[in-house]
């Protein structure tokens, strides 16, 4: 390092300047090429655009991108599932198996969970419909959060090594009427 990075750079002299153009500029999108001629024209800076752009990034460094990003969706628009298992939970006498269906509302964050005993299809529906009666509505879209927990194993005939077969085109439109020329 040679020092040159704790030197002051040739804007920071026009800090105030600099300042006071960025507050005029209230929401609009900060352009560092009309605040250098903003500077030259009003205040004589006779610096390159590129001391502009150094001092901005040093004055007002961009803010710390986050690692988690929260999506804000309006009311009802989508809701989370997902299941867990819990081996050996005592209930009553002996240990049983049971699954957590939980299901999370992406605006209200209300959460209800439905218990079962299986994982199968229809208990995987009948989860569904039990945590959509408990919040007394039903989202436009229900995202799974896991991918392999919407999946039924065997459907389709994919999954069974055969070919799949699509399902057959509609039949054709009727031919318009005749209508005879004169």
């Amino acid at each position: 390092m040679d020092g040159r990075s704790r030197q002051q750079g040739a804007a920071a002299e026009h800090a105030a300047a600099i300042a006071h153009w960025r507050e005029l500029q209230g929401a609009r999108a900060i352009n560092l090429a009309a605040l250098h001629a903003w500077l030259v024209r009003e205040h004589g800076y006779g610096e390159s655009l590129r001391s502009v752009h150094r001092h901005w990034k040093r004055t007002y460094p961009a803010p710390a991108l986050r690692a988690r990003r929260r999506v804000e969706t309006p009311p009802g628009a989508q809701a989370q599932v997902d299941r867990a298992h819990f081996r050996g939970v005592r209930v009553g006498p002996e240990p049983v198996d049971l699954v957590a269906f939980h299901t999370v509302l992406s605006w209200s964050r209300k959460e209800p969970v439905v218990w079962a005993l299986g994982k199968d299809m229809l208990a995987w529906l009948s989860c569904h419909t039990a945590g959509f009666e408990r919040l007394g509505r039903v989202p436009v879209t229900v995202r799974v959060n896991n991918e392999k927990t919407a999946v039924a194993r065997g459907a389709g005939g994919r999954a069974r090594g055969g070919a799949a077969h699509p399902p057959p085109p509609p039949d054709p439109p009727p031919p318009p009427p005749n209508h005879a020329v004169r």
